[in-house]
């Protein structure tokens, strides 16, 4: 039996990979029809507000016994816009600007390694050279060769989105000096193998297969948690399952 066969004896669920990009888009865009502006709905009878969605507007305050209820959460926006609330669930990644309000620290390691990230895509010739083996249509794919050491992350073969993370030294090395455009270019073509295979790879003019790079980002890779999970009366979590069934619970006396 394939890997599929077996990988049946173990789940019927299979792994899935979808880009965070697109993940958020279709995220928004649910948000987006639940809350559309005919069906917005006003502040409720216990002063709290109704559904309503804010793209672009952050919290930029928060703090405990709202008027006219002490057991409120007061919330003030980067527009201006005063607004309470009964919870406070703060969805905003390992940055949490929620965190940083209530003064809550993160321990451990922040830097374990620098990174540059390159976002490119491919276009439709060289999306079908590939994908054309289906061995190789894994979502990463780790290079190491004198050209370049890094990860490849296919986030989409079909539409050939790609992104090339690769380690920098800093401050041995800097993004301007040492990862232009053209340098770039070049590792991500040693990385899909094309120095390799020039004759069966060939770059530009019509429709030769080709890339284009989208961007340059550093970043840093660290290993951090919250010192507490609490601040004030606001209650922190890791996850959204965790969240889930603890909002339950209080939700459901």
């Amino acid at each position: 039996p394939g890997p599929d066969a077996e990988a049946r004896h173990a789940s019927d669920c299979r792994p899935a990979h979808l880009a965070q990009n697109k993940f958020v888009s279709l995220l928004l865009d649910e948000a987006r029809r639940r809350t559309s502006e005919e069906d917005e709905s006003k502040s409720k009878p216990d002063g709290t507000c109704g559904e309503r969605l804010r793209y672009g507007e952050e919290v930029v305050s928060i703090t405990g016994g709202g008027d006219p209820d002490p057991s409120l959460v007061s919330l003030r926006t980067s527009l201006g816009n005063a607004l309470l609330a009964r919870y406070v669930v703060a969805c905003d990644g390992a940055r949490s600007p929620t965190r940083s309000l209530l003064g809550i620290p993160m321990l451990g390691d922040a830097n374990l390694q620098d990174l540059v990230s390159v976002h490119f895509r491919t276009n439709r010739a060289l999306s079908s050279i590939l994908m054309e083996r289906e061995e190789d249509r894994a979502m990463l794919h780790f290079v190491y060769s004198g050209d370049v050491v890094g990860c490849l992350v296919c986030h989409d073969g079909g539409d050939g989105e790609w992104v090339l993370q690769v380690p920098y030294f800093p401050p041995y090395q800097t993004v301007e000096d040492d990862f232009s455009e053209g340098r770039v270019r070049e590792m991500v073509w040693s990385g899909l193998g094309a120095r390799k295979h020039k004759g069966d790879v060939p770059r530009g003019g019509g429709d030769a297969p080709d890339l284009e790079v989208l961007s340059i980002r550093p970043w840093r890779m660290s290993s951090l948690v919250a010192g507490s999970y609490v601040g004030g009366r606001q209650k922190g979590d890791d996850d959204g399952p965790g969240a889930s069934w603890k909002r339950n619970v209080v939700l459901a006396g």
